[in-house]
Parts: structure tokens; sequence; C-alpha cells
């Protein structure tokens, strides 16, 4: 209900959810008319895996466009080498990339949006 405007309360209570999701071990809260935590992961990463799977024996590289705020949730649980604290560390810039590779015991980031990752 809060998507595109500026209420103060609406920003508020969006940074309340990602604390509780972040920080207080509370996946199951979320905004007004919103999703859980465990409600997008339950699509996000199926549609990833599937597209890894889909073009797992071709030279193709995927790429993926959404809002920070998915990456920031999402991406500690796809990568293998990526948590919540080094996600909100460096936080998700504008139009910047990240890059991982998927291996035989999953996926691993290599580029945090234009920050090199050991893996």
């Amino acid at each position: 209900i809060y998507e595109g405007t500026t209420d103060p309360e609406g920003w508020d209570l969006h940074r309340k959810v990602q604390e509780d999701w972040y920080f207080h071990n509370k996946p199951e809260s979320k905004m007004p008319g919103g999703e859980s935590f465990h409600e997008i992961r339950d699509r996000f990463i199926p549609f990833i895996e599937n597209l890894v799977q889909k073009n797992r024996n071709t030279d193709r590289n995927i790429l993926c466009v959404a809002h920070g705020g998915i990456y920031t949730a999402m991406l500690p649980v796809l990568f293998k080498n990526i948590d919540y604290a080094f996600a909100n560390e460096h936080g998700i810039p504008h139009t910047t990339p990240t890059v991982a590779e998927v291996r035989a015991d999953g996926m691993y980031c290599t580029s945090w949006f234009g920050l090199p990752v050991k893996t």
C-alpha cells in the first residue's frame, strides 16, 4: 500500500520489517498487503533455480533485474558465501551488477555489485 509513496510511516514500517527479517528472526513480518520473507523466498529461489537449470549446459549468461530490497533479502539465501551482515554492510548500489557462478555445491557470488568477493 506504500508502493510509490514518500510517506514516512511507510518507510518506518519498511525498516521495521527488514529489521524483523534480518536481525530479530521474524520472517513472518510483512508490510500491509505485502509478502513475508518466506513468501518471497518461496517464489524467488525456485525461479532462480529454474533459470540456472534451463541454462546449465549452455554458454549463456543470465541477467536478472529487480529492486534492491528483494536482492538484499534473497541473495544471502541464494549465495553460499554471502550473509546478511555482508549484504547490509555493503548495500546494493543502483544499476550495478552482481556476478555469480554455479558450482556443484551451489551458487557463489564472485562480485557483489562491483566489490570482488572471496569464493
